[in-house]
Parts: structure tokens; sequence; C-alpha cells
């Protein structure tokens, strides 16, 4: 995000629904594979009925979009 590199992928004691949303929008190039911080944001967001485990496809790779 603003072109600062994120350097905390890990998983934290606790995780408010705001918080996981902030982490979902700031961490949005990281898989949920590889992210732990992520993946406990999105379980939060699922749990809370705030999101739908299906917008979150698991990706291992996923391709940046291309600009035309």
């Amino acid at each position: 995000m603003l072109g600062i590199p994120i350097e905390n992928h890990e998983a934290v004691t606790a995780m408010s629904l705001s918080y996981a949303r902030g982490v979902v929008r700031v961490h949005q190039c990281c898989s949920i594979l590889a992210c732990p911080k992520k993946r406990q944001a999105v379980a939060k967001l699922i749990a809370a009925r705030k999101a739908i485990a299906g917008m979150y496809a698991v990706q291992q790779n996923p391709r940046p979009t291309e600009m035309r």
C-alpha cells in the first residue's frame, strides 16, 4: 500500500472486524496460502458473515493484471 513493502505477515493473537478489513486491503497482493495474517483476517470476516468464502479464491501464483 502506498508503495511501502509489507514486512509483517505473522498472525496476531486477536483481530477485530475493522482490523481484519484493513489487513485484507493492505495484503491484497498476498496469497492466503502464503500469508498467515491475511488468512486469519479472511477467516474472521467469513465467520462474521461479512465476506463470502468464494470471494477469496486460493491462487498459488496470482498473475498481475496486464495494462493495455
